[in-house]
């Protein structure tokens, strides 16, 4: 089995062992590639991967111990049609998580009004409402979102509180939900704060 060393972006050869020595690799878009069929397999067309393993085997990539931090929307690893592949002794962060946190400061029947957690960036762009990061923007329009209430003493979800799905704008027509959908229109106020009113 060849020893070789681990860098982002490199294509990985039958017979391997790949080592890391970095204790942080930086993976972004550059890195990373489109692999062929990810839409046969239910995925995004265009979903970058950072770690593509296929037609491969006996590949072991060992990081001892690094950590993979991921510039953007990317997923890690795509394994298919492969035999003995071993990943090991890594950890995985991303420079922005996919998900929004925000603190509740008032709940009426007519509209919900949030302040935005610092760490999890969002606004308004081109009109529309936004997460934000530093490689990528994801409008929130005509998308289903998941919205938990949690408790901030506890970081468990807030006592007979609900999930809500929601969407900013229109769902999908072709979607189903186990949940009705809350269509919400959001406005940013002038100190910072969301505003979200909705049916």
């Amino acid at each position: 089995m060849k020893k070789l060393i681990f860098h982002p972006g490199q294509h990985f050869q039958n017979n391997a062992l790949y080592l890391g020595s970095a204790a942080e690799y930086h993976i972004r878009l550059e890195d990373t590639s489109c692999p062929n069929g990810v839409s046969e397999l239910g995925l995004h067309s265009h979903l970058q991967v950072a770690l593509v393993l296929d037609n491969l085997e006996n590949v072991t990539i060992d990081l001892q111990g690094a950590k993979l931090v991921f510039h953007g929307r990317i997923a890690p690893f795509l394994i298919r049609n492969c035999r003995n592949v071993t990943l090991t002794n890594f950890s995985i962060d991303y420079d922005r998580t996919f998900y929004s946190q925000a603190s509740v400061v008032e709940v009426t029947a007519a509209h919900i009004r949030l302040h935005p957690d610092p760490e999890f960036s969002c606004g308004d762009v081109n009109g529309a409402f936004c997460a934000l990061a530093p490689c990528w923007t994801q409008a929130l329009e005509n998308r289903v979102l998941l919205m938990q209430p949690f408790d901030s003493t506890t970081s468990a979800p807030a006592y007979l509180a609900r999930p809500l799905l929601a969407s900013f704008g229109n769902p999908l027509e072709e979607d189903t939900h186990p949940w009705p959908i809350t269509i919400l229109h959001h406005s940013t106020l002038p100190d910072g704060d969301w505003e979200w009113t909705g049916n």
